[in-house]
């Protein structure tokens, strides 16, 4: 930007009005610290242009956040206890099955299967992935270090009814319909439970510091500063190099909890140290919590692309009885989303449009979609995250159009709340998530100690502030949770 300023521009100009006492954030920190965060992330994310705060907005500056006493996170989700379970193998007459086997179990024939979980007992009726298919599982599994062998014969008692054998192979996989017993006996199937999931994260620790002499103090900046929150402005350089470190502190924190990367391993080591040699804590991200069966790649975005991945989100918690999701993407994914939704607008009959405004000479074309609601229930709105398209972060660029690649990236977040908590929160430290001190030297801050003050911690003519968090992001559910990412090597 120096080649946009001229020498006679840059100046020291006469002292006027600075921020009053009252409004600065040291104040705050006095009078009610444990209110800050949430104010600084709400105030950030909605009064401040170019503040990228779409996911510390939506956890810490909405109040979704959970305060920590220690340095990590553990929670669970429960699952279904009846889901489908993995076939390993299976064997007919002596011989293996295979893909190409033909008439499994013909003529009532016992075929001997081998399942990943005991999850049924004598008696049961299990479906195959083609559910017209059925067996009977006529006795109690056994394990012989391959899986759990159960006997099974068609469930229909047809001697003409069989088996294809590529219903029987890995991965294909069988799912409980119910049971079935003669009279008088003494079997019965049994429950299967699940424990759920278990996830842990953690916190990260994350610094920042400013140092301002005793002169660039006193030093008044060419142009005034002003605060579009009190509507007061400053012209005091050091006053705004308060707050652009602020507003520097949060933007980095918004950008670590959304792609932040762990560092701890599965078996809860750290391998990478400081240099006081404690490990180094770093929780994962957004982006990182996402499951990578929940990523999908596109060339050319459709509306019938959005919906059927969306739907995939959606059976994934069908149990939660909620649809509605957040886009998040940078400015060619909106552009993308806009217009695969005018495409399919194009196929219906509209009977009214507020596309086109005014009348005669003055008439105006514009409009852009920001939400979106399917005839299922399923819901989206569309939310700009600007770190998709900064250069400082996303140098690879689309070939076509120039544009970095990871603005067309999308993610698709389950906003939905689960027993009255948000899906997706802000973790903190207790009394760590925003921490400010000065260490003095000739002069401090306004707001900190006294100028006046001949009691000073070192003998440095000026002083630095320092700020510090321990936070992360976690998805309670991350199910819900996929991202789309642009193949442009297809392209």
């Amino acid at each position: 930007m120096n080649s946009f300023i001229s020498k006679l521009q840059v100046y020291r100009g006469e002292r006027m009005h600075g921020f009053t006492d009252e409004t600065m954030l040291t104040n705050a920190l006095k009078l009610e610290p444990q209110k800050l965060p949430q104010i600084i992330s709400y105030i950030y994310g909605t009064k401040y242009a170019g503040y990228s705060s779409a996911i510390d907005l939506l956890t810490g500056g909405l109040g979704h956040k959970i305060v920590l006493e220690r340095p990590f996170y553990e929670w669970e989700i429960e699952i279904e206890d009846e889901r489908p379970v993995n076939i390993k193998k299976a064997m007919y007459l002596g011989a293996a099955v295979t893909a190409s086997s033909t008439n499994v179990g013909f003529g009532l024939t016992p075929i001997q299967i081998w399942l990943e979980e005991p999850a049924y007992g004598p008696g049961a009726i299990i479906e195959l992935d083609e559910k017209n298919y059925q067996l009977r599982l006529m006795d109690e599994p056994r394990q012989d270090g391959e899986g759990y062998v159960y006997t099974a014969i068609m469930a229909d008692g047809d001697p003409a009814s069989n088996v294809p054998g590529y219903l029987l192979v890995a991965p294909k996989r069988v799912s409980r319909v119910g049971s079935a017993y003669e009279e008088g006996s003494d079997e019965a199937d049994i429950i299967s439970y699940n424990t759920g999931m278990k996830f842990r994260n953690y916190v990260t620790t994350v610094r920042l510091k400013i140092n301002i002499t005793g002169s660039a103090k006193a030093d008044v900046l060419a142009y005034a500063m002003k605060d579009p929150v009190s509507g007061q402005s400053t012209f005091l350089w050091a006053d705004y190099q308060l707050w652009k470190a602020t507003r520097a502190f949060m933007e980095r924190i918004e950008y670590q909890m959304m792609f932040d990367k762990t560092t701890v391993r599965y078996d809860g080591t750290v391998l990478l140290k400081g240099k006081n040699g404690n490990p180094i804590k770093r929780g994962a991200g957004i982006d990182q919590q996402i499951a990578p069966a929940n990523v999908r790649y596109y060339t050319y975005l459709s509306a019938e692309l959005l919906e059927d991945f969306l739907l995939d989100l959606s059976y994934n918690v069908l149990g939660t009885n909620e649809r509605k999701f957040l886009i998040l993407t940078g400015e060619m994914g909106i552009r993308e989303i806009d217009r695969a939704l005018k495409e399919k607008l194009g196929t219906l009959n509209l009977v009214d449009s507020h596309f086109v405004s005014g009348s005669g000479q003055e008439l105006s074309l514009g409009g852009q979609f920001t939400s979106y609601k399917m005839p299922n229930g399923m819901e989206f709105s569309i939310k700009l995250l600007p770190f998709l398209d900064d250069p400082n972060h996303n140098r690879t660029l689309h070939p076509l159009t120039k544009k970095p690649t990871s603005s067309y990236m999308m993610y698709f977040l389950d906003t939905a709340f689960r027993n009255g908590k948000a899906n997706i929160q802000k973790v903190v430290k207790k009394n760590r998530e925003f921490v400010q001190w000065v260490v003095a030297g000739s002069c401090s801050p306004s707001g900190f100690a006294s100028s006046t003050s001949d009691i000073r911690s070192n003998s440095v003519d000026g002083y630095s502030v320092h700020f510090l968090a321990e936070m992360g992001a976690v998805i309670m559910d991350p199910r819900g949770c996929g991202k789309m990412i642009l193949d442009y090597n297809a392209l």
